[in-house]
């Protein structure tokens, strides 16, 4: 027998803006992905401490971190990544900042990229 189920469905907001800088579309009307805000009780620089957890647990580990308001995008280059599986490397990186993504108030809401580099 088949029930009918209600499935939420994602769909993305477009908002104005006020320069060119933020536009990630052809030319013409500006418009952007809008952002959420994700509070966080973390204290200190976030960016901070991703890195230093990824290079406590990855030896070797070059890390580039970049971002804010939860979102953020990791570069992190290493010799332990060679012959590894680019989700071997991920995992890797993952695991060394799981304690930056748990919890409700979290500063680390997500990882928007994650390249994984060999030196």
């Amino acid at each position: 027998m088949l029930v009918p189920v209600l499935v939420p469905v994602l769909v993305p907001v477009l908002v104005p803006v006020a320069d060119r800088s933020d536009c990630r579309g052809p030319a013409g009307p500006l418009y952007s992905r809008a952002m959420s805000e994700h509070p966080t009780d973390f204290k200190g620089s976030i960016t901070d401490a991703i890195r230093d957890s990824i290079v406590a647990a990855i030896e070797g580990a070059d890390v580039e971190v970049s971002g804010g308001g939860g979102h953020y995008s990791i570069v992190v280059t290493s010799p332990v990544f060679e012959g590894k599986s680019r989700v071997a490397a991920q995992r890797l990186v993952y695991s060394s900042i799981a304690h930056l993504m748990a919890g409700d108030m979290a500063p680390v809401h997500a990882v928007d990229t994650l390249r994984t580099l060999t030196p």
